[in-house]
């Protein structure tokens, strides 16, 4: 049985591995890049649920007022 040759030698592999990694470091900013922009929008998002919440509140509080005075004057 014969010994086949590699098919790369160690520099080209060592070039790969290297690329691979460049490629992973990359892919690894990306990913702190986009979770700082979904952590943001959860806030925004929250703030706006808020907001709603509280305006949506406040007129049921007032449209309730309303309803008991006219229901009280009847």
């Amino acid at each position: 049985m014969a010994v086949r040759p590699p098919s790369k030698s160690i520099a080209e592999y060592q070039a790969e591995l290297k690329a691979l990694g460049e490629e992973m470091y990359n892919h690894s900013l990306e990913l702190v890049r986009l979770k700082r922009e979904l952590e943001i929008a959860n806030r925004e998002q929250e703030s706006l649920l808020h907001f709603i919440s509280h305006e949506v509140k406040g007129y049921l509080t007032k449209s309730e007022a309303a309803f008991a005075s006219i229901t009280e004057g009847s």
